[in-house]
């Protein structure tokens, strides 16, 4: 499993980008490890399909996208579960999403530690341009790397858990 990891987040990652520039696609260095020890923060939004707290499990944040039906908004996984979110999509309710809250995203910029912010396909939502405007906010802007992951779901999920465990090895933002 570890390797399927790696390969998907390889294949992916040469197909990502950071805040409007294009990620090298030159393989990156597996020894690129932080001089000093500052802990990293892997923060991603719920349409990896985990929950806040089974993110944090798991060593990530997640942030919770806000979805809509007929008037009504939640906050995905917490306000509403998944199993009352399809019970009204099987009813024939049409869904809409929209980014995590602006205030949500700053809370999990508010640290001292790097952060890699994995954030949904740009051409799905609009949560990569919010996270890269909402950067400029943070205590230390120059230590947050949001990424359009280009994908949702499951390899978005991969490429969350894969950055977890890189981080956990001690590489650094630009290697993870």
């Amino acid at each position: 499993f570890d390797l399927l990891q790696r390969a998907a987040l390889s294949r992916m990652m040469n197909a990502s980008t950071t805040c409007g520039h294009h990620r090298s696609t030159t393989p990156r260095s597996s020894s690129r490890w932080r001089e000093k020890e500052v802990p990293m923060k892997i923060v991603t939004d719920s349409s990896v399909m985990f929950s806040v707290e089974d993110g944090a499990r798991r060593g990530m944040t997640v942030l919770p996208l806000v979805v809509a039906i007929d008037g009504q908004t939640w906050l995905e996984y917490e306000d509403i579960s998944a199993e009352e979110f399809l019970a009204k999509v099987r009813a024939g309710a049409l869904p809409q999403s929209a980014s995590p809250p602006p205030a949500l995203t700053l809370a999990a910029y508010d640290t001292d530690d790097e952060v890699i912010h994995l954030a949904m396909a740009d051409g799905l939502s609009g949560a990569y341009e919010v996270a890269c405007g909402l950067v400029k906010q943070a205590r230390h802007p120059e230590r947050v790397q949001v990424v359009n992951t280009r994908t949702l779901c499951v390899p978005h999920r991969v490429l969350a858990c894969t950055a977890v465990q890189l981080a956990g090895q001690g590489l650094d933002a630009a290697a993870v």
